[in-house]
């Protein structure tokens, strides 16, 4: 019997939907590593080594994931805002976030929640803020609840193309 060889990326994908899944599914916390392992398929062991033996430790890498993501801190995001290639970033957001079809549900879910969990998501939520306050000084806060708001909808929203989504963030600017 020959033993399935998972990259790095294959395994935190694999938990961290499992993971989502199963928190939404089952509550906060009340799945197995077990339950995690049939899921993804992925070993037991392998689970622990990359995200440790507590459980709350694959949820905050879920948390990480969405608040990287979508306040889109990368060289590579931040270049495309200073040139005011929005829809850049929120396309490739889009991209990444059809890999991970529980992620949108868990952020709605828990960012309300008194728990640790919430508390990271209004974090990154407040690091989405900052960004576009930065970017878009003049806004009132009133307008960037609006545009972060808006932006978290074209990243959600599996149907568009990027072609809307380019349509939709000049739409926008002449809003504001």
């Amino acid at each position: 019997m020959t033993k399935t060889q998972h990259s790095k990326e294959d395994v935190y994908k694999a938990v961290l939907n499992a993971a989502i899944e199963l928190d939404i599914q089952l509550g906060h916390l009340k799945w197995t590593y077990t339950l995690i392992s049939k899921k993804s398929n992925i070993s037991r062991t392998l689970i622990y080594y990359y995200f440790g033996k507590e459980k709350i430790n694959i949820l905050k890498e879920a948390c990480l994931l969405f608040g990287e993501e979508f306040s889109g801190k990368g060289d590579e995001r931040m270049n495309a805002w200073k040139e005011g290639k929005i829809d850049v970033g929120l396309n490739k957001t889009r991209v990444l976030m059809k890999g991970y079809p529980y992620l949108i549900a868990f952020y709605f879910l828990y960012r309300t929640k008194e728990n640790e969990i919430g508390e990271l998501l209004r974090n990154f939520e407040n690091e989405g803020y900052k960004k576009r306050k930065h970017f878009f000084p003049d806004l009132t806060d009133q307008q960037l609840r609006i545009m972060f708001s808006f932006h978290l909808g074209l990243v959600s929203f599996p149907y568009l193309e990027d072609k809307d989504v380019t349509a939709a963030c000049e739409t926008l600017k002449k809003l504001f």
